[in-house]
């Protein structure tokens, strides 16, 4: 696992850095929400893995596999995008489906979800296709559906490895957060591109 694109330890991210805008030099967030047309939302446009989540994960991991089948070219996109658009504000999440995928809501029970999409994993077996529908706020799997995470073998353990682990992912989730990062009392503009976008706006959309 030694050539795996890692965030390090620690590494939080502030508003600034996962808000992309036209003109940030001159305007406020603020400003460029106001004037707005259209807000872009890339959940998951990174494939970097915090380092605290390392002990998790399989020991079969590449850097190649930590990238297979991503949206990994989708934040170079949309922050090109939005730095020539004025109409265009995006909030891009650096973090990837692993650690918390903010176009699903969050589980009742992060732990029991996890351990579920683990078995559904296990009994399709490596490489299969799984149906992770309705427990994948938290995806155990590239999208080559390779195994990310070593897991014990039996399911009280799995029952109890999942319990640490979901803390540990939802403690690095908590760094960042495109909800808190819209002024609530600025205009909306139309969003575009998920249902988290959606959620960020909704006080305000008319």
């Amino acid at each position: 696992m030694s050539d795996l694109d890692l965030i390090p330890a620690g590494r939080t991210f502030t508003a600034d850095e996962i808000t992309v805008f036209a003109d940030s030099d001159s305007r406020t967030l603020d400003e460029a929400i106001a004037e707005a047309d259209v807000l872009v939302s890339a959940p998951h446009a990174g494939a970097r893995i915090p380092e605290e989540l390392v002990p998790l994960l399989s020991p079969a991991l590449t850097r190649r596999l930590q990238y297979d089948f991503t949206d990994v070219a989708t934040a170079a996109i949309v922050r090109e995008w939005a730095q020539r658009d004025r109409r265009i504000v995006a909030v891009i999440n650096p973090h990837p489906r692993l650690v918390r995928d903010p176009n699903r809501a969050r589980p009742a029970d992060i732990a029991a979800d996890l351990t579920t999409a683990i078995e559904r994993t296990r009994a399709a077996g490596p490489w299969q296709k799984v149906d992770l529908s309705g427990v994948d706020a938290i995806r155990p799997v590239t999208f080559s559906f390779f195994p990310i995470l070593a897991v014990p073998g039996t399911t009280p353990n799995c029952s109890a490895w999942c319990t640490r682990s979901s803390r540990s992912a939802s403690a690095v989730s908590a760094s960042t957060s495109a909800r808190e990062t819209l002024s609530p009392n600025a205009s909306s503009p139309r969003s575009c591109g998920s249902a988290a976008a959606s959620r960020a706006c909704r006080s305000t959309t008319p």
